[in-house]
């Protein structure tokens, strides 16, 4: 929710900042107040989102851990026949 109203508020900024820039409403206190009020909720809401890093980076090269782990599975298999069955029966 909190990203389709920063987008909005950026539709909005972009918007007034226009009107301002083509002389329409030159010189509106009420533009004004309205161009600074959004652009103080814009920074309010990006300032307080969330980071989100990519699993990739939490994890480093997880992908080529994972083909690893399944191109040796056949040897996992043998290390360990009756776990290798117990996982196969649950998979299935």
């Amino acid at each position: 929710m909190a990203q389709s109203r920063v987008q909005e508020l950026e539709r909005e900024i972009y918007n007034l900042a226009d009107a301002v820039a083509t002389g329409a409403l030159r010189g509106s206190p009420a533009l004004a107040a309205r161009l600074a009020t959004a652009e103080s909720e814009l920074a309010r809401l990006k300032e307080s989102a969330p980071v989100t890093t990519p699993v990739a980076r939490l994890i480093p090269r997880i992908a080529d851990q994972y083909l690893r782990m399944v191109r040796e599975l056949d040897k996992t298999a043998e290390r360990d026949p009756q776990r290798a069955r117990m996982a196969l029966s649950k998979s299935t």
